[in-house]
Parts: C-alpha cells; structure tokens; sequence
C-alpha cells in the first residue's frame, strides 16, 4: 500500500505576540471547523481529530511558549502521522532521511523548468 503524501501547512509566527495573534494565524492557514474555539484545547482536538495527515511548520517560533510546544507534542504522540515543526528565525526545515515524495504545501503551485514541465 502507498502512503499518501501529507500536507503541509506553513504559519509564520513573526508577529504573533499573544493568545488572540495564535488563533488568528491558525485559523488563517490550517482548516479548522467553523466551532473552532479559539483556545488551545480546543486547538489539540483539532490536531488529534483532523491532523492525521498534516505537517505544520511554524516558522519564526522563537518567542512561542513551551506549554504551545507540549501541547504540540503530545497531539503528535496522540495522532500517528501528524507531524509539527518548530523553526526559529533563519532556520530551515530539514527533511528526514528516506522521506517519502515532497508534501503539498497548501497555496504553492508547482515549479516549472524553462520549457514549462513540472518538476519532479
């Protein structure tokens, strides 16, 4: 059986600076229910419920606290194939050796070589 190709999300936190700024850039870039409620217990049910096929990759993370970071690794412990990235500034993601075919990333198109072909 083939594994299915995760998708990725990206949420940049450089701007975020309270609980409200969180929620607000979660719910702009991951597919949350409309009864999502904007706390994070209400974030990890979102993760174990519907993140079985996610990659978040928080970037410039450096001021995010550490119950956030907990909470994200116990919905990873929780849910077998969600998978959550913490990047400071200037950091890149890293893939792990033997990774399976490149995630969709949400809202990227695919890049062209100069004769318009997709790239593998």
């Amino acid at each position: 059986m083939m594994a299915t190709a995760k998708t990725e999300y990206r949420i940049d936190l450089a701007n975020v600076t309270d609980g409200e700024a969180l929620h607000n850039a979660l719910a702009a870039a991951l597919p949350l229910p409309e009864y999502y409620g904007r706390n994070l217990d209400a974030f990890y049910d979102v993760l174990t419920e519907f993140g079985g096929n996610w990659r978040i990759v928080f970037r410039n993370a450096d001021s995010v606290c550490q119950a956030f970071r907990d909470l994200c690794a116990d919905a990873m412990a929780e849910t077998e194939g969600l998978e959550i990235v913490f990047l400071n500034a200037g950091e890149r993601p890293r893939r792990p050796r033997g990774a399976g075919p490149r995630s969709k990333v949400k809202g990227q198109k695919p890049k062209t070589t100069g004769s318009g072909k997709k790239e593998a």
